[in-house]
């Protein structure tokens, strides 16, 4: 069956359609005449859409519960002129792709590890090598990375946010390196790599986002620095040794990249490569944050944002975006990815 996604419903509108959502809300309700009934909200990677259920309540409730990932037939309707379900059937998805169902990263998630290897292949310091090396020949932890969220909420909360996020921040490090020639390059490079590395273990898909218990209990800096730490006693055992300042320079790039111990950073930066690792850290979170912000306008021509809860702000939009037409600057194609290998 191809899948219909809450974006496309429009098209169906009057028509009975079968697709496959998870189950985001779901209340049990009554109706004026005291009739049960079920409030739902059905999401995918595209958006959500509610939904209503009023015959097979006891039947089905458990099938509707929220998390639950269901393959249901239902009628599309548009009431005060809000597109909405009418379910008719209900029951659990054996087969699907999490893919179809929770965001992904707008980008080719395998163009932006071939960038990351294309940074990591100029890193010249043998023992950071060998620490890449390392790290990087695990399939099982590739595939976890690939696929690995950033956050659950605030920035780059998708399938492959992790990714996109560590690539963006390689790039920032290598031009900052270009700019202040003392700082140690490899170092910066393999600790913007490595900083976030600890939340391939702090969030799993259920499949919403979620934290593990590990996530909660310890948290992805400690988790990042237990790993980083074991894969240095690797690399020291294969090459009799490992620099004992170079472990810890690595070492506390990953404790410190959250900048204060109010936000979860067990110490302060106390290097040049901490300093500006936990700025660049910051900087793309809150371009990802203005970004999705303006995508979500106060009202049509207001020119601002809706209130934007991660920022505590609105952010100005513009009542005119992008380049006049027929301008030069318009063509994507001359532009270029700011992904491209």
């Amino acid at each position: 069956m191809k899948q219909i996604y809450v974006n496309t419903l429009e098209e169906s509108e009057g028509k009975e359609v079968e697709a496959i959502f998870i189950v985001s809300r779901s209340e049990h309700r009554q109706t004026s005449t005291g009739s049960p009934y079920i409030s739902l909200i059905f999401s995918d990677r595209t958006g959500q859409i509610n939904a209503f259920l009023f015959e097979h309540v006891d039947e089905l409730s458990e099938v509707l519960k929220r998390g639950n990932v269901v393959r249901v037939r239902a009628f599309v309707e548009k009431r005060k002129n809000q597109l909405q379900l009418k379910v008719q059937e209900a029951k659990l998805a054996e087969k699907y792709d999490i893919k179809d169902l929770i965001p992904v990263t707008p980008h080719d998630i395998e163009k932006l590890f071939a960038s990351l290897n294309k940074y990591l292949s100029t890193v010249e310091d043998p023992y950071l090598r060998a620490l890449l090396e390392e790290v990087f020949t695990d399939t099982d932890f590739i595939k976890r990375f690939k696929e690995a969220p950033a956050a659950m909420k605030y920035h780059h909360n998708y399938i492959g946010g992790l990714l996109e996020h560590t690539v963006s921040i390689l790039k920032l490090a290598d031009v900052i390196s270009t700019v202040y020639p003392d700082v140690d390059r490899d170092l910066l490079l393999v600790g913007a790599l490595l900083h976030d590395i600890g939340k391939v273990w702090e969030y799993r898909f259920t499949p919403f986002i979620e934290m593990t218990d590990e996530g909660r209990l310890i948290g992805h800096i400690v988790l990042g620095y237990e790993y980083v730490q074991d894969k240095i006693h690797a690399v020291s055992k294969k090459m009799g040794g490992f620099p004992e300042e170079l472990k810890l320079r690595l070492l506390h790039l990953i404790l410190s990249h959250h900048g204060e111990l109010a936000k979860g950073s067990p110490v302060e930066p106390r290097t040049v490569e901490a300093q500006i690792l936990h700025h660049l850290d910051y900087l793309d979170s809150r371009v990802w944050m203005f970004d999705k912000a303006s995508q979500y306008p106060e009202k049509t021509g207001s020119g601002w944002s809706e209130y934007w809860r991660p920022l505590e702000r609105s952010i100005f939009i513009g009542k005119v975006k992008g380049p006049p037409e027929n301008s030069e600057e318009g063509n994507e194609e001359d532009r270029g990815s700011l992904f491209d290998v």
